[in-house]
């Protein structure tokens, strides 16, 4: 019992350690985000909630600002209610919001996205069962992923 005790104790001081991280390149940070459009006052903001905290957070929402917020309106914080859908963990957000830029049109940014290409290899329909089984390729980011699905 006491040597658990010990390799637990152990375990836990070195994933608690400022040496290991638990996010990487690979794992980054969680952020929300989310885009308001106000039918009265027809003002578009944008929401930025820090999810997990840890650094880099404040250049992050400095950049998304400087990029696509009005220059004359400051990063403002708080707006914890427009994040109430995720409640009880609406409570621990910190979150930024600021208004668009009317010229600025999201949906047309230059963003380079992976782009996610999905191609049926095989499909076989069984008409007594009426089963469907499809082999499915989906290639993401160079990597081929290969799914069955099966369907009534």
């Amino acid at each position: 019992m006491l040597a658990l005790l010990l390799a637990s104790s152990v375990v836990t001081a070195v994933f608690a350690s400022p040496g290991w991280s638990a996010y990487d390149a690979t794992h980054p940070k969680r952020t929300g985000v989310q885009w308001l459009y106000n039918v009265s006052s027809t003002s578009t903001s944008l929401h930025v909630a820090q999810l997990d905290s840890g650094p880099g957070y404040t250049d992050f929402v400095q950049k998304i600002h400087s990029r696509y917020g009005e220059s004359e309106q400051p990063l403002l914080t708080g707006g914890a209610a427009e994040w109430e859908i995720l409640f009880p963990v609406s409570s621990f957000i910190e979150s930024e919001h600021f208004y668009l830029n009317p010229a600025s049109n999201l949906t047309s940014a230059a963003i380079d996205l992976p782009t996610v290409d999905m191609k049926v290899v095989a499909d076989r329909y069984d008409v007594e069962s009426g089963y469907r089984m499809m082999t499915i390729d989906i290639t993401h980011v160079s990597q081929v992923i290969r799914s069955i699905a099966m369907q009534h």
